[in-house]
């Protein structure tokens, strides 16, 4: 068989789209092919990682059961900053199986006035989870959080109260990791999450965030 017949550009044109959540249909990749790699990536220093479809589900599960710990409120908002790294995907999908929604967008391009603008527009964003590539972004963004209480209170986003990060040697601020070892402890009960559920709460709070943005 030709190289290029499993190229991209040699897909069918149609084909069925099952009506399930993404969760749902992370778990059923994760049983029909368990040791199949879900994402391959490279660092800048030619470091290969990846992670299979049972190693995502299994501590997307984590992930979720750590962030069920936080108290958030169902439909609540997370964000997600954008990178190419399997912790990226672990975030998504353990947010979406707690019953909150990943709004993503990049640090390459927004400022920190951006952010707090989006934030506010698309209203009960409670958490934010960062990544390093622009720290100048992060130390700004983090400056503006009141350090003295014992919750991180933004002083410009009234609604987020925690501030994440995939990966990150500051021991004030927890990590992809550290939250999924708070669910490996974690007897909580996950709510299931079905498209409904995921696609009508979705839109609504995507047009929530892009209005202000339009403007």
């Amino acid at each position: 068989m030709s190289s290029h017949s499993s190229s991209y550009i040699f897909t069918p044109e149609t084909f069925d789209v099952p009506y399930i959540s993404l969760p749902d249909r992370l778990k059923e990749l994760a049983a029909e092919h368990p040791e199949r790699e879900a994402m391959i990536c490279w660092s800048t220093d030619g470091q290969r990682r990846s992670i299979t479809y049972s190693e995502l589900y299994t501590r997307s599960e984590l992930f979720a059961k750590g962030l069920a710990t936080f108290g958030f409120e169902r439909n609540s908002v997370i964000a997600v900053t954008n990178t190419n790294c399997t912790e990226w995907l672990i975030c998504t999908f353990g947010s979406q199986m707690v019953g909150l929604i990943p709004l993503h967008f990049s640090l390459a391009n927004f400022s920190v006035g951006d952010i707090v603008s989006l934030l506010n527009g698309i209203g009960r964003c409670t958490a934010i989870v960062m990544e390093q590539s622009n720290i100048e972004v992060c130390n700004d963004f983090i400056d503006n959080f009141n350090k003295t209480t014992k919750s991180l209170i933004s002083k410009k986003v009234p609604t987020l109260r925690n501030i994440f990060f995939m990966n990150s040697t500051d021991e004030k601020f927890m990590t992809t990791q550290d939250i999924c070892n708070i669910g490996s402890t974690s007897v909580l009960t996950l709510p299931h999450i079905s498209a409904d559920d995921i696609c009508g709460v979705f839109g609504e709070r995507w047009l929530q965030a892009v209005n202000p943005l339009c403007v």
